[in-house]
């Protein structure tokens, strides 16, 4: 057994408790979600969020220009790792998820996804970019906040792959605030954690075993300078975020090849920027101090 390696018992326990909150989850989307107010029901997503995290004992650090409330108008831009993104971000804010069609097809999680307000997009149909655009227009219209991974895919965390710009339009048309936000999974030794990735060849099935495997996780989110999307267009805006990240988090951003399938329909340069080793010593990002979190940083 590794030094992060959970026991075979502890791995039993994880299982019938991740069980039985998934259970929880369908009955509040059935029983509770259709009779109670909105702000009940960002409350109720958050606190099952952060159990969540408690269960696979994801040790949680919020760091930097963090907003109070979830911030209207505004579009999350996250580098993009693991399923557990998602669950990390639900657990500050309530926010439209943009995420792969595929994911409503998995068992349970796609239902729940589909019942939360998340955005399905068919990334290699350029109308359906349209599509989500103008649900997205309409999600910042209303006040609310939306979620874009702008890689259009996942990374195993030692990069960061081009970022598309296809979904900033609206922030363009509306004048929004984009808010870059860097996250990362470590290991003990301060490198990146690549068991938690959900990338490449792997399947959920196999990258939740990965998960519960390991004994903690430590994982941080750090909410870099927000970005006025005023003057801007979609490119000038995915470029600062992208070199934002990057910088902050010192990994190579990797630009596909032409002609080679990626997250988005959007043409981009064949380029690699290196930088230093990964994952150095951070910044000094403040930390934020929010009690809610203190169950999931034990």
């Amino acid at each position: 057994m590794t030094r992060n390696q959970a026991s075979y018992p502890t791995r039993v326990y994880r299982i019938f408790r991740l069980f039985f909150h998934l259970v929880y989850a369908v009955l509040a989307v059935a029983c509770f979600q259709p009779n109670c107010s909105k702000a009940r029901w960002m409350f109720f997503v958050r606190r099952w969020s952060l159990t969540l995290l408690n269960i696979l004992n994801v040790r949680l650090n919020v760091k930097g220009a963090h907003p109070e409330t979830t911030p209207a108008n505004s579009i999350l831009a996250p580098n993009h790792v693991s399923w557990l993104d998602i669950f990390m971000l639900y657990a500050l804010y309530y926010t439209h998820f943009v995420a792969k069609i595929e994911v409503r097809a998995w068992p349970v999680i796609g239902w729940l996804c589909s019942n939360v307000g998340t955005l399905f997009i068919e990334r290699m149909r350029r109308r359906d970019t349209a599509r989500i655009n103008q649900i997205i227009n309409q999600a910042l219209r209303s006040g609310d906040c939306v979620t874009i991974f702008p890689e259009g895919t996942t990374s195993d965390g030692t990069c960061i792959k081009a970022f598309h710009s296809s979904l900033l339009e609206p922030a363009v048309m509306l004048h929004s605030t984009l808010y870059p936000v860097a996250l990362r999974y470590c290991d003990r030794d301060g490198g990146p954690n690549t068991e938690v990735a959900y990338a490449g060849e792997t399947t959920l099935l196999e990258s939740l075993l990965n998960i519960l495997a390991q004994q903690e996780i430590d994982a941080e989110l750090i909410f870099l300078a927000p970005i006025s999307a005023q003057g801007k267009n979609r490119r000038e805006l995915a470029r600062a975020a992208e070199t934002a990240i990057a910088g902050c988090l010192s990994l190579s951003v990797r630009r596909r090849k032409p002609g080679i399938p990626g997250g988005f329909p959007e043409t981009l340069p064949t380029d690699f920027l290196p930088t230093d080793s990964p994952y150095p010593a951070p910044q000094d990002y403040p930390e934020v101090k929010d009690p809610a979190l203190t169950s999931v940083r034990k």
